[in-house]
């Protein structure tokens, strides 16, 4: 099998989280990157820590959102959005605006929860006290983080149908409207470049012309959407807040 790149490492990562095979079988063991997120993901180890020094930066954060949300680890999730913070405070120019928007929303998320911690038990025994609170939360994600779009808008969907669980169904229909639009963007893209193209064959007969226009790989949804989309199929039970702040 040949040596995977940095970015085919993390895109093969995000594909095998989605499917549940990184964990159970993961495909490329003989990839330090990939096994470094893998161990991370599934076992709770710290290896990913020491690859948060260069771009990519998004497979960190939403590694960060799984430590939290699928393995209740609220002080690795920690850790992991630490880092990034400080990288962000130091190069803030090289995260994209996704990253950005996704890095704040989660660092909001892990402070409430950690200010929760800091608070009797007793006083979230009520299970209408805790989820307020955390419908609290959500909705000043809502307020604060309206304006991210790409993947970003999906991430902080998905983060406000685990918290707000009770209004899963609205966050579901957005959630998949919105997979849509970008799903129909990426479609658009592909037209219009199609449409110059022929354009252009019939202006410049004969000649090899360069584009230099980045574009996906394929015309179909990012490795990033297609985990947000499986996250958010394969739903989140509220009760488990409990475990993520408290431990039990």
């Amino acid at each position: 099998m040949p040596t995977l790149t940095i970015w085919e490492a993390v895109d093969e990562f995000l594909k095998d989280m989605a499917s549940g095979m990184a964990c159970t079988n993961p495909r490329y063991t003989d990839s330090e990157y990939y096994m470094r997120l893998v161990n991370t993901a599934c076992r709770g180890a710290e290896d990913a820590l020491e690859l948060i020094d260069v771009k990519p930066y998004y497979p960190f954060i939403l590694l960060a959102y799984y430590v939290l949300f699928h393995r209740h680890n609220l002080n690795l999730a920690r850790k992991i959005i630490t880092k990034l913070g400080e990288y962000y405070g130091k190069y803030p120019y090289t995260f994209t605006s996704e990253e950005k928007c996704a890095l704040g929303m989660l660092r909001e998320v892990i402070r409430d929860f950690e200010a929760m911690r800091e608070t009797p038990k007793d006083v979230y025994r009520d299970g209408g006290s805790l989820g307020i609170r955390l419908r609290e939360v959500a909705s000043r994600l809502g307020l604060e983080f309206s304006n991210c779009g790409g993947w970003s808008g999906l991430f902080r969907l998905l983060l406000q149908s685990h918290l707000d669980t009770a209004n899963r169904e609205k966050y579901e229909a957005e959630f998949m409207a919105e997979f849509e639009r970008l799903q129909r963007r990426l479609r658009e893209i592909y037209e219009d470049i199609e449409r110059i193209e022929r354009e252009d064959e019939v202006r410049y007969p004969g000649e090899d012309i360069n584009y230099y226009i980045l574009l996906p790989a394929r015309e179909e949804p990012s490795p990033i959407e297609v985990f947000l989309k499986a996250m958010f199929v394969r739903g989140f039970d509220s009760r488990s807040i409990w475990r993520v702040v408290w431990g039990s």
